[in-house]
């Protein structure tokens, strides 16, 4: 769908297992069981649905678009033999923020135990620095950071590569930085406000979303402290995808791989120093933490690689994003001490009013200090609807 210039489907299919598997936990689940065991398998059923729509959906545009399955190893061409032989090491450049989650999830098992209850398996030593639950904690509070890098991260990520790719191909390394160039400001003026928004309304969106049968206060506040922590680093994980797909379409498999393993051996350690101090929130930070170092640190590679981008017009961007999320910010918290209350209820029009007018407040300061990505991005959506419509 990419390679065809399509981009809608595959910037909503990614929220689709998100979407499903609440809709199950919410919906489903309590109308087919009150057994815990039960309803854990009826939300495996559920997450495995999503999985089966996130693919399917794609099959009726693609038909539409003169595409059919047919399996012929003799017609392959050469080019699609080096992209099975560079299969393994793009998945891990493409993966690193979801290895590093994985790597978070075992520390936190490992490591979770009983208040000063010794860990055997290091000798009795040590007591467990986690109790138990941080795993869940990880879990769900993964599930709300994942929306915006959903939303923003790849969405961006997939409508930037096939132009990315054209200009490498073509050997327009001005106009392959520049578009990269945009992206990140794209990026950066999307992902910076939407994780402000995440920090400061962590607590509505996990009582929420969450807080009901055995989900009780307490895991309420765990799951939202670790969101907090979270938020910190969206506009990393929403930067990764971006930038690992810059160096992909200049051929280059090789950094992200590398940059990806650093990464992953980076967020072991700071997991393991954090979670003494700060318990399963250490966690959190440290992916972070190591996200964003390793967005740096490819961007630094890139342009020591394969070209400068433009620094100047990223970096005046990013200052008027921060300074109209801190404006943002200084709102939301005035507004939110006036929308009181404790029901699920009250929690939803916090919400959605403190959205709402942050949204707007945003966008009202961005503009007024000169910023023109957004009206490039609208811009850029007009032109494309309007070459669709005379093709």
């Amino acid at each position: 769908m990419q390679a065809l210039g399509r981009f809608t489907v595959s910037t909503l299919v990614p929220p689709i297992l998100n979407i499903v598997w609440l809709f199950g936990l919410l919906v489903i689940v309590p109308l087919c069981s009150k057994e815990p065991e039960v309803q854990c398998y009826i939300l495996t059923i559920c997450i495995l649905i999503a999985g089966i729509i996130q693919f399917s959906i794609h099959i009726p545009f693609l038909r539409a678009n003169g595409f059919r399955f047919h399996i012929n190893f003799a017609t392959v061409s050469s080019e699609t033999k080096q992209i099975f032989q560079n299969f393994f090491p793009k998945i891990f450049g493409l993966t690193s923020i979801h290895l590093n989650i994985l790597t978070a999830t075992c520390i936190a098992w490992f490591f979770s135990g009983g208040e000063n209850v010794p860990m055997r398996w290091l000798g009795n030593v040590i007591t467990y620095p986690l109790r138990p639950g941080a795993a869940a904690a990880i879990y769900y509070s993964e599930r709300m950071y994942e929306f915006p890098q959903g939303f923003i991260g790849l969405a961006i990520a997939m409508a930037i590569y096939p132009l990315l790719s054209h200009h490498a191909a073509g050997k327009n390394f001005k106009a392959l930085s520049a578009d990269l160039t945009l992206g990140l400001r794209i990026q950066f003026m999307l992902a910076i406000p939407a994780g402000t928004g995440l920090m400061l309304l962590s607590d509505a969106l996990t009582h929420l979303l969450f807080q009901r049968g055995a989900f009780s206060p307490a895991d309420t506040i765990r799951t939202a402290d670790m969101v907090f922590w979270f938020s910190m680093g969206i506009w990393a994980f929403c930067a990764l995808p971006i930038i690992v797909r810059a160096f992909y379409a200049m051929g280059d498999i090789s950094a992200p791989c590398r940059l990806g393993l650093a990464g992953l051996f980076l967020n072991v350690v700071l997991g393991l120093l954090l979670i003494y101090p700060m318990q399963e929130q250490g966690l959190a930070l440290a992916m972070s933490l190591t996200a964003g170092i390793q967005s740096i640190g490819l961007l630094y590679v890139f342009t020591q690689k394969h070209g400068h981008l433009d620094f100047p017009a990223l970096a005046a961007s990013l200052c008027r994003t921060c300074v109209a999320s801190g404006i943002m910010s200084i709102v939301i918290r005035i507004m939110l001490p006036a929308l009181s209350g404790t029901s699920s209820l009250d929690d939803l029009l916090r919400v959605i009013l403190c959205t709402v007018v942050g949204i707007f407040v945003f966008f009202v300061v961005h503009r007024s200090l000169g910023g023109r990505e957004l009206g490039i991005l609208f811009r850029s959506g007009l032109e494309k609807r309007e070459k669709r419509r005379t093709s």
